[in-house]
């Protein structure tokens, strides 16, 4: 634009100064070997400017041109895009609605459309490992890795879950361990291959399990409670493993009541009524946690230690403190004592085991229309599995 506006001031000058020079005309003589060419000064001026507009007209043209053949590329670039925009959609339904090799076709071509080719090729993984095509799926996440070099550990571990997915646990185990050389602080991988490896449910990997899992503290108990309970039930084949398995974890994990909890119905199912019962005085000692006495109820021969360690924390503070205590008096055949329990458990909160030891209590004593009573409320309250 200035270019042409500078060229309207040029000629605009020219005609103001053209009749001023009209009288002296000026000379010019261009020669170029045997030629020369002769005009005035005027004459010379005026083909400038028409040489100089030619050139700004033919700059437009060739402008325009090219410009064109920029924007058609951009159109059919915009277009391949759109294409594998929709592909990509009609993929990800596939994908959800179960046809994986609808699902995998269209991600490939997605993948090849478009330069952003990230969620095509995970999403192509999943479909061909759906389909047991193995050897694709670790293509296609290889080539995620070529593509996106970070996404290495994305791509691993989602090679490791499609691996447990598919029943190759000994291969997503390798795969996860390569991952932790790298990426040794990465808590979710930890426990992916903590998953892993009580997956392939070997012994000698379980021996590498326990550096992998996080502390159980408030924030991470409840995420990861199964694999801890799983680490001691892997173990519960015998009392004397249990008891070893229970010594090598680490203190603050033997503290979790939670775990302990779940460590004293281990013994429990093992008939190691004793030791069980001294795992737990040692819990109730700190405080009288619900998983604690939840487990109470499962104990068949009485228990003095524990009904004694019971007894140190305010009667009535819980249904559950109730309920246990009621239990263990129950065992020792302290019915009148038991009865007084289990209906204060009743009250505070009505609970379908309470009920049904009132039911057993009454059965104890003979006196079995109301141990029906009791059963039948218990039906209500709904059955304890």
């Amino acid at each position: 634009m200035m270019r042409f506006v500078l060229l309207l001031l040029v000629a605009a000058g020219a005609l103001i100064t053209g009749p001023l020079l009209a009288g002296n005309k000026g000379y010019v003589l261009i020669a170029i070997g045997t030629y020369t060419v002769e005009m005035t000064v005027i004459s010379a001026c005026l083909l400038a400017l028409m040489l100089y507009a030619a050139l700004l007209v033919l700059e437009a043209i060739l402008g325009r041109l090219f410009g064109l053949r920029s924007a058609t590329r951009r159109w059919f670039t915009s277009r391949q895009h759109q294409k594998a925009r929709i592909q990509q959609h009609n993929g990800l339904l596939a994908l959800a609605e179960g046809d994986w090799a609808r699902a995998e076709k269209l991600f490939q071509s997605s993948a090849r459309r478009s330069d952003d080719t990230l969620e095509s090729l995970l999403a192509a993984a999943e479909a061909a490992n759906a389909q047991g095509a193995t050897e694709r799926r670790d293509a296609y996440l290889q080539q995620l890795v070529n593509d996106y070099p970070e996404a290495e550990l994305a791509a691993g571990m989602l090679k490791a879950r499609l691996q447990l997915r598919h029943g190759e646990k000994a291969a997503a185990t390798a795969t996860l361990e390569a991952l932790r050389a790298d990426y040794p602080k990465h808590d979710g991988l930890g426990k992916l291959l903590a998953e892993s490896t009580l997956a392939s449910g070997s012994a000698t990997a379980l021996e590498t399990l326990l550096p992998q899992l996080p502390d159980p503290n408030d924030e991470t108990l409840a995420r990861n409670l199964p694999l801890y309970t799983q680490v001691i039930r892997a173990a519960a084949h015998d009392q004397a493993a249990l008891h070893q398995r229970w010594q090598q974890l680490p203190k603050n994990w033997r503290q979790r009541p939670e775990l302990l909890a779940e460590y004293a119905r281990q013994l429990l199912q093992l008939q190691a009524e004793a030791a069980a019962a001294e795992a737990l005085v040692d819990g109730l000692r700190k405080s009288a946690a619900i998983p604690l006495l939840e487990v109470i109820p499962g104990f068949t021969q009485p228990q003095p230690a524990l009904l004694a360690a019971l007894q140190r924390h305010p009667a009535g503070s819980s249904a559950a403190l109730a309920l246990a205590t009621g239990w263990l008096l129950l065992l020792q055949r302290d019915y009148p004592q038991a009865q007084q329990c289990f209906e204060q458990a009743i009250a505070m909160q009505p609970d379908a085991r309470a009920y049904q030891a009132l039911a057993r209590l009454m059965e104890q004593q003979r006196l079995f229309e109301k141990a029906s009573e009791y059963y039948r409320l218990s039906l209500r309250q709904g059955t304890v599995s």
